[in-house]
């Protein structure tokens, strides 16, 4: 890509990527609801179609190595839906990752920095073995290999993919002090005595762990033991 269709490109993504959040955002929706419920596959539907979504959109702004992520993750949607995936927690983790850690290099991009396709090979190559593909060389990323940028570029693209990009962030943030907030209030009442069995404490053990599943998945581990 020429530098000025490159500039035009990154341009018209400040544009859409409201929008490309709010896909990606309801992609991790329908992909949390499937793990509530694991029999209804509507969830996984509404997760297949919202990806393809993402994928035209980038495919649209000639961003090719976004695009070839979100087709990987749209792939793998797929592949669980059908039934066709070994691993399905796994599969499912890495899905959601990717609906994760994409808008974090979008945001990156949009913010003006270069686009260096070969960061995001990891997570391509993550998202193909969870459906039991072969991985890809960094020939699949059109040519953008790490030869064409500095090793301070390389860093900084790869510190981008860190799963923290400020709109998730506040997003599940906010989920995750309402949920702590539950938490308290619930431990209030068992230490005032209106709670007597400990077993009722049970679901405020589930709550924390899941909190702490969020966290993980944000690469806040120090965060996360503390929850643990």
């Amino acid at each position: 890509m020429s530098v000025l269709r490159e500039a035009i490109s990154h341009a018209t993504l400040g544009w859409v990527k409201p929008e490309l959040d709010e896909i990606l955002r309801q992609s991790r929706i329908a992909l949390e609801q499937h793990a509530e419920q694991p029999d209804d596959t509507g969830s996984l539907d509404a997760c297949v179609d919202l990806l393809h979504q993402a994928h035209g959109t980038l495919r649209m702004l000639e961003l090719a190595a976004p695009a070839m992520v979100a087709e990987e993750m749209e792939r793998l949607a797929q592949a669980l839906r059908d039934g066709q995936v070994e691993h399905a927690a796994e599969a499912s983790t890495t899905l959601m990752r990717g609906t994760v850690l994409l808008p974090d290099y979008l945001e990156r991009l949009q913010s003006g920095h270069r686009d260096i396709p070969i960061v995001l090979l990891p997570l391509l190559n993550d998202l193909r073995a969870a459906r039991g593909a072969a991985g890809l060389g960094e020939h699949a990323l059109l040519g953008s290999g790490a030869g064409e940028h500095s090793e301070a570029e390389l860093d900084h693209a790869r510190g981008s993919l860190s799963g923290r990009n400020r709109a998730l962030l506040d997003s599940v943030g906010s989920a995750v002090k309402e949920e702590l907030l539950q938490v308290k209030d619930e431990m209030d009442l068992y230490l005032r005595g209106a709670r007597q069995q400990p077993e009722q404490l049970q679901p405020q053990v589930e709550t924390l762990s899941g909190v702490a599943d969020t966290l993980q998945l944000l690469g806040l581990p120090a965060a996360r033991d503390g929850v643990l």
